[in-house]
């Protein structure tokens, strides 16, 4: 059962916070008995005999989500209620990504979502186009909650009824199709946008000119923002280049249970607002051959050579960027260099580099090659250094290199979308803009010496 929440930054400052009764403990009391505790790195914490702590930290918003819950019999349940809050207020506003000040400034709506998401500490709705209905979104609830009695007893008096608290109770006419999507939605401009997003997961060993695939998988989602008026059916086509789709989750609104279900042919009812439609995984270490695999890890292919040079004391870092008519630069592309432990008085030293510039760390066990916020697909950085020493120490090289970066307009796996059709389901005359994009980006993407 659920005690309080509370939402924090990196420094704990509290940013929000909501009680369940008035017997649960503030933030500050909480974090006085943090002070103590040894590993605050692990997402539960025991703060009592029978209370704990829930930690869900949202890294790419630098936002941490905290419960207190008493005993669960089930210790995941907290934890996957703290990130569905968190995807929660994201849909809730609309937004890619939350901010300290969005929140301070909506502080009664996020009281009031958890108002409706809890019943007495137990969970009870999830469902944002519900949560929508509960507690309409264009709403100023501040100005409701301090204005006078008789303001209020007059804006509501004057208010439509969809406007007001009750807005829930719909009208027998009104009834949802299906309970994902609010009943009689309706949109001045008429617009559906597709985002497929992959990440690649790469591990390389040099073992020649041509690198071997240790492993390799692509994980892929395709995010939908729909702003469509009525209750379109709607029909989403694929290509998915010959790859095998292995174990997709999909949205509540596509069914894959049936006999003639094809997963490059998604057929549904869409929620209203953002939302994921797919989650898929590729595994590339199905692949017969290396060089298969090697024709699916993206644009960017690093390789490393050493003893080079004269003294046979360098090394040598080359990113092939390859061209594509989808693609004009990858952003963002950066290469860490990871050394063995050594000597305090050695240096590593860039004698050549093509593009971008070289940043040693502290420990000086690594050195970030990071290029300028846009590279030109069809261009071949290339990076020689050597680690100095003061002595005829034997030379050092690289154990092995990371690469991140970003681009758009293509994929990894060459999965497209190949149409977007409504069938039915949309007003009489209503012709909605359709939008999609590509994003690839790197997770864990390692060469090996």
């Amino acid at each position: 059962m659920f005690i309080g929440f509370y939402i924090t930054d990196s420094q704990r400052n509290l940013v929000f916070q909501f009680l369940l009764s008035s017997q649960a403990p503030t933030f500050k009391q909480i974090n006085n008995k943090l002070v103590n505790v040894e590993s605050l790195a692990d997402n539960i914490i025991p703060i009592t005999k029978d209370t704990s702590l829930y930690k869900y930290i949202a890294t790419s918003r630098n936002l941490f989500y905290w419960a207190l819950c008493k005993s669960e019999q089930n210790p995941l349940a907290p934890l996957v209620f703290l990130v569905n809050y968190d995807e929660t207020l994201m849909t809730y506003f609309d937004k890619d990504t939350l901010t300290i000040p969005k929140l301070v400034n909506n502080y009664d709506r996020l009281t009031l979502l958890l108002h409706s998401m809890l019943d007495s500490g137990e969970v009870v709705e999830t469902d944002c186009n519900r949560l929508r209905q509960l507690i309409p979104i264009r709403q100023d609830f501040s100005t409701v909650i301090n204005s006078t009695t008789k303001t209020i007893a007059s804006s509501i008096k004057n208010a439509e009824p969809n406007q007001l608290f009750g807005a829930s109770k719909r009208m027998a006419g009104q009834s949802q199709i299906v309970p994902w999507r609010s009943a009689n939605v309706q949109h001045t401009t008429n617009e559906i946008y597709v985002d497929v997003i992959e990440t690649i997961n790469l591990v390389l060993t040099r073992t020649s000119a041509t690198p071997t695939v240790n492993s390799a998988s692509i994980s892929g989602k395709i995010d939908i923002k729909c702003y469509l008026s009525g209750n379109p059916t709607i029909q989403l086509n694929l290509t998915t280049a010959g790859h095998e789709i292995s174990s997709p989750a999909f949205h509540r609104c596509i069914d894959p249970s049936g006999s003639n279900f094809d997963p490059s042919c998604l057929r549904f009812i869409p929620p209203d607002g953002k939302f994921t439609l797919a989650q898929y995984e590729i595994d590339l270490d199905s692949m017969p051959h290396n060089s298969k695999k090697l024709a699916n890890i993206g644009l960017v292919s690093v390789s490393l050579l050493t003893k080079l040079g004269a003294r046979k004391d360098e090394f040598e870092i080359k990113c092939n960027i390859a061209n594509s008519t989808h693609v004009t630069s990858v952003d963002n592309l950066r290469v860490t260099v990871f050394f063995p432990p050594l000597p305090a008085e050695s240096k590593i030293r860039v004698l050549r580099n093509t593009h971008g510039g070289w940043e040693n760390n502290l420990s000086n066990t690594q050195g970030i090659w990071i290029f300028d916020k846009t590279t030109p697909v069809g261009s071949i950085p290339v990076l020689r250094g050597c680690v100095e020493h003061n002595d005829n120490h034997l030379p050092n090289f690289p154990t092995h290199v990371a690469v991140s970066y970003t681009n758009r307009g293509q994929l990894p796996s060459g999965l497209r979308v190949n149409s977007i059709n409504i069938p039915s389901g949309l007003p009489q005359g209503v012709k909605p803009f359709k939008g999609v994009k590509y994003m690839t980006r790197t997770g864990n993407y390692v060469l090996r010496a």
